[in-house]
This record gives C-alpha cells, structure tokens and sequence, in this order.
C-alpha cells in the first residue's frame, strides 16, 4: 500500500469516527422521560385517553418543533426524576401527574 493511499484511508476513517459520535452525541442530548417514572406511559391508558387525559392537554406540558409529536414536561418532579432541566415527552403519553390546562 502507497504512503498516500493509507493517509487518504486514515483520514476517511478519522471523519467516519467523528461523525458516528457527534451524532451520538446530539442524540444523547434529548432525554425521554422513562416508563414509569411518576407513572408516565408513552401511550395513555384508554380510560385516560377517553377523559382526554394526555400530555398535550396538560398544564405541564410545551410542545417543541423537532422531535415530532413531542413536548416538555415543565413539571419540577419529572425534572428532578430525570436530572434534566428538559425532558421530552410524548404528546400522547399520561403521567399521575396529570393537570388539566386552564
């Protein structure tokens, strides 16, 4: 193998690397709120859902453009389950926490 055919190969590979983790990275910045956590469910219950009892219409929630379909819970416990200053929550997901927006 020629000198400058393995530099061309190492430099491929070096982007290559940096580029799976940076997308990692951005990946790993959204944090989800976890099942269970204050009872949340990514998907209300059908007894909620008939109450229309879901994240979207609950006083805690803001929704956020990018991810789609999703929102922050502004609520100080599920903040401080997740230690995290944002977490993302599906709008059609359901918490004990639940409070209808006025």
């Amino acid at each position: 193998m020629k000198r400058r055919n393995f530099l061309k190969i190492v430099a491929l590979s070096a982007v290559v690397a940096m580029t799976g983790s940076i997308s990692k990275l951005a990946a790993a910045a959204i944090v989800w709120a976890k099942e269970g956590v204050l009872g949340y469910k990514a998907k209300a219950p059908l007894i909620a859902e008939k109450a229309g009892k879901r994240c979207q219409t609950c006083r805690w929630y803001s929704p956020v453009a990018d991810p789609k379909n999703a929102g922050l819970c502004n609520l100080q416990g599920m903040k401080s389950a997740m230690k995290s200053d944002k977490v993302h929550v599906h709008d059609v997901a359901y918490c004990n926490m639940y409070s209808k927006k006025s």
